[in-house]
């Protein structure tokens, strides 16, 4: 319900004892804080409650200039996002008169992608070959691997480094077992098992 509050010459709208201008920072403080992980490996909804639209920038799935029940967030990445919310109608229809908030920012962090492992033997005359770790949003984790099955080892990395590399040495010429697992910054997890020949 809606009601009238004279003070001064000026006139607020006030919702459950809110001002509009309150209702739209609880409403916003209730959206921005459901996107609490450090990052995400899917796309994130920002849907606001019962009673309030939302409309967001071009960088976002929903039209720019359409007011939506929901607005999805999908490119890997730090996305800046901007977003407006509205007052719906007693009965739900828009009061064109009704002011919308003011534009809100929060970053909402996602990595869809997979970290790569690309083993490389070095030249032939080394028994050697160069394993490089990489991954471009989040950044490197964690990395352990297991070489000719001497069982799990794991390889130092720089927090949220986005690049890393290393050597492995075989004893002689030969087919040698390799088993990587990376872990990037985000959670997702690549594995390389298989059986590089020196």
């Amino acid at each position: 319900n809606y009601s009238w509050k004279l003070s001064s010459s000026e006139v607020a709208i006030t919702q459950d004892s809110k001002t509009l201008a309150d209702a739209y920072t609880d409403e916003a403080s209730s959206i921005n804080g459901k996107v609490t992980a450090d990052w995400y490996t899917e796309e994130v909804d920002l849907t606001p409650t019962s009673g309030f639209k939302i409309k967001g920038s071009s960088t976002l799935k929903s039209t720019d200039n359409d007011w939506k029940d929901q607005l999805t967030v999908d490119a890997d990445g730090n996305n800046e996002v901007k977003y407006q919310l509205k007052r719906v109608g007693r009965v739900g229809d828009w009061d064109s008169k009704t002011k919308p908030s003011d534009e809100q920012t929060f970053t909402v962090k996602i990595d869809k992608t997979l970290p790569s492992v690309v083993v490389t033997p070095d030249s032939p005359d080394k028994l050697t070959l160069t394993v490089a770790l990489s991954d471009a949003t989040s950044g490197l984790a964690s990395c352990t691997y297991d070489w000719n099955s001497e069982g799990d080892k794991t390889e130092t990395l720089t927090v949220d480094k986005k690049s890393h590399s290393f050597t492995l040495t075989a004893p002689s010429a030969g087919d040698y077992p390799l088993k990587v697992v990376l872990t990037d910054q985000a959670g997702n997890e690549t594995t390389y098992d298989k059986t590089v020949t020196l």
